[in-house]
């Protein structure tokens, strides 16, 4: 009783110090019911018959109530009293029968019960609260309450060893003192536990949190929450037996947290916060003399979901896009728009607008033309919002997990969408019956273990990882945007690498991105690297100017100017940040800015880890002026020459 208060006193994840009261239950058992069972014990015995009714009699219904249904056929009958034989080895060699004699080698005969009490089944109000280092989850809800005593009874009569106890082979107690503190949707209803949901809050998103259970795919549901148990170990020899004459008792205790929580995290208050989906599991285990740690929390299976993603995050950034465009908006339209009666210039190339009569002038005066896809980029970004409107908000994006909150060291797995195709054939493959056929499966194929946790659940685990990239459509749809907002190839730099135009899938698709998100950084929700613009200017002038023949004197100037500008912008979660601590959510556009480094380079629909990040002038600009001097006798000369130049990098800051 004093080993059980004293260990449930302390600090149990999720439900605190609410379990320190259970040891009082301890001193009904040992001071009631167990002398109880002492008396009735002491009583004559017989014949093995005899012995199993009499055990029947004394801890079955009516009389102690405490048998358990241990050949689970849901009935309490003298059959939960087994008797078996054993030979010298421990090794059992069958049923006792009545009438029957004892097999060949038979040393022992042997009488096992399963006795179990609940003392306490009711529903308490806990919110669901955890506060780890850089993670908290605050969620309203109720738990159910249940302390309940097991007993492991057994005993035997052996030829070689006399009368002895029988001890479990493995390492669960004889004698346990179970607590539990589970959730339940609806702990006012002692007699029934339904899946728990509720809202509350993780980090600073909204969430709605469903249990998911904690037992295998296919089983009961099992749910979410803590166990505590105080046992008295029997330490028996390695034939499950322990004399009386050599009674020793250990005594243990262990917790443990097991919870799996859906989640669905939100902030509608906040525009340019997409939904996201995932599957909390906390873990935590603490036993008698050990260093109390923190859980372990992950956020598995980490979704994107589409709708939000399109309507919260890509239509608002499109929006400002067009808004900053506004301002010339008139002039494009007015230089794009055909003149009416004009339409038969198409048959000799010309565009009937004015750009179009612009640039044929200029044509043939051999001067080079407006570019055209200027403007057909302002008028496809002006355009853009309606479109977006108009896109599929359907599906999910699966992204990867992200474990080690509280630890200090958030770790993420991403996901590969090959290998996520092949775990994908696997589960959908009927020959593969069971989850260890899938497991063998998948490792036969070369694919990483961290896709053998979806083996277990085939059928709710293809539509996870079906969902690992968007609907064909609107990733066409995207790809399209991108194309047409990528630099023309006549503005590439030469020689330096290609300018990255339009990015937004990459950085959504990249579990890193999120990670910074949910760990307290700024995740990068898309960028835009204008078309490098540069201008270079080289003129002079070198004259002879005779003075005699053959000797002239050469008088020479240069003039060199260029300029250049490489601009990007992007967008983060800075403003969204800010946004929530203030509650304006103007605060938002806080998160467009300029960059001032490179954008890390992308490969395959991927950022490529490890580029990016190294600071660069967003203006350069250089200027450089020579005078020459000298004189010259036909092919010789030689002179002074003298010059300045002038350089300047101009950082811009965003």
């Amino acid at each position: 009783q004093d080993e059980l208060s004293e260990n449930l006193s302390q600090s149990i994840p999720l439900i605190g110090s609410k379990l320190a009261e259970t040891g009082n239950f301890v001193q009904d058992i040992r001071v009631g019911l167990l002398s109880d069972l002492r008396l009735k014990l002491s009583s004559n015995g017989g014949v093995i018959g005899v012995v199993q009714q009499t055990l029947y009699d004394l801890f079955g219904p009516g009389k102690a109530d405490i048998l358990l249904d241990a050949n689970r056929d849901n009935r309490i009958t003298i059959d939960d009293v087994s008797v078996r034989w054993f030979d010298r080895n421990g090794r059992e060699l069958g049923v006792w029968a009545l009438g029957g004699t004892p097999p060949v080698g038979a040393d022992a005969v042997q009488f096992n019960a399963a006795m179990g009490k609940t003392l306490l089944a009711t529903g308490i109000d806990i919110p669901l609260s955890l506060d780890i280092p850089g993670f908290t989850l605050d969620i309203d809800g109720g738990f159910k309450l249940g302390v309940g005593w097991a007993i492991d009874f057994g005993f035997g009569i052996s030829a070689a060893d006399g009368v002895y106890l029988v001890t479990n082979l493995d390492k669960t107690p004889e004698v346990r003192l179970v607590a539990t503190a589970t959730l339940d949707g609806s702990p006012e209803d002692a007699g029934n536990t339904s899946p728990f949901s509720a809202r509350g809050k993780v980090l600073f998103f909204e969430a709605e949190a469903k249990d998911s259970g904690i037992g295998p795919a296919g089983a009961p549901f099992k749910p979410s929450g803590v166990t505590a148990t105080l046992g008295l170990d029997l330490l028996g020899d390695s034939r499950g037996r322990m004399a009386f004459s050599k009674l020793k008792i250990a005594a243990s205790f262990v917790a443990d947290a097991d919870v799996r929580l859906a989640l669905k995290l939100d902030a509608p208050a906040i525009p340019g916060v997409p939904t996201l989906k995932a599957d909390l599991v906390l873990g935590w285990s603490w036993a008698l003399n050990q260093k109390v740690v923190a859980p372990t929390v992950s956020l598995e299976n980490l979704r994107v979901d589409v709708g939000s993603l399109v309507q919260n995050l890509l239509l608002p950034i499109t929006q400002k896009m067009a808004d900053l465009l506004d301002p010339v908006k008139p002039f494009v339209e007015f230089l794009t728009k055909d003149i009416e009666g004009l339409g038969f210039l198409r048959e000799l190339g010309v565009e009937p607008n004015p750009l179009g009569l612009i640039n044929a002038f200029l044509k043939l005066r051999g001067q080079k033309e407006i570019p055209k896809e200027f403007f057909d980029a302002v008028t496809f970004v002006l355009k853009l919002p309606d479109m977006v409107k108009s896109w599929s908000d359907t599906g999910e994006i699966l992204l990867g997990d992200l474990s080690g909150f509280g630890s200090g060291k958030v770790s993420s797995e991403g996901l590969d969408p090959d290998m996520a195709e092949k775990a994908l054939a696997i589960l959908e493959d009927p020959a593969y019956r069971s989850t260890a056929d899938r497991e063998a499966a998948m490792r036969a194929q070369g694919i990483p273990d961290q896709y053998l946790k979806y083996a277990a659940d085939p059928a709710g685990s293809i539509a996870k990882l079906a969902g690992i990239d968007l609907p064909p459509g609107l990733t066409s749809a995207l790809n399209d945007v991108a194309a047409k907002l990528i630099a023309p190839k006549s503005s590439q730099p030469k020689g330096g690498a290609p300018r990255s135009g339009f990015k937004f899938l990459e950085y959504v698709k990249d579990i890193d991105n999120w990670k910074q998100l949910l760990t307290g950084g700024d995740a990068t929700l898309f960028s835009y690297e204008f078309p490098l613009l540069g201008k270079e200017v080289v003129t002079g002038f070198k004259v002879a100017i005779p003075i005699l023949p053959p000797l002239d004197f050469i008088l020479g100037a240069r003039a060199k100017f260029s300029a250049f500008a490489d601009l990007a912008v992007g967008f983060d979660t800075f403003g969204i940040r800010k946004a929530i601590a203030s509650s304006d959510p103007v605060d938002v556009l806080d998160g467009f800015f300029m960059y001032n480094v490179s954008l890390p380079t992308f490969a395959k629909g991927k950022i490529v880890p490890g580029t990016g990040g190294v600071e660069k002038p967003q203006v350069k600009i250089n200027a450089e002026v020579s005078l020459n001097a000298g004189l010259a006798i036909g092919p010789i000369s030689g002179g002074l020459q003298a010059g300045i130049e002038f350089f300047t990098n101009l950082h811009l800051r965003g």
